[in-house]
């Protein structure tokens, strides 16, 4: 249960074909019946794993907000193109941040 139980707990939320969610339901409620205490631990691990994932993803969204605001005033002192690359780390972040400062 542990395994199938995400896909189930997202396709009950939000497939697009209303068979595919009938039928998703049916078997969510013959997992429930059959093992109550599983289902439910099963259940919170799925909340705690969806509610990090929309943390992470808004950690990503400030990144790359960082990363454009830096392009941009870049940009404006310099007056030249800045590439920034589509997976930078947080070590050369601060690398360039740091070499940029003098410190």
């Amino acid at each position: 249960m542990p395994i199938v139980f995400p896909a189930l707990e997202r396709n009950t939320r939000g497939h697009w074909n209303q068979a595919v969610q009938s039928l998703t339901i049916n078997v969510r409620k013959v997992l429930c019946e059959i093992d109550q205490v599983l289902f439910d631990e099963c259940l919170a691990k799925f909340q705690v794993e969806e509610v990090n994932k929309t943390e992470v993803k808004a950690k990503r969204e400030r990144t790359w907000q960082r990363l454009e605001d830096l392009a941009t005033s870049k940009t404006v002192v310099t007056n030249e193109a800045v590439l920034v690359p589509r997976f930078v780390s947080s070590v050369n972040l601060t690398t360039s941040s740091s070499e940029s400062t003098g410190s």
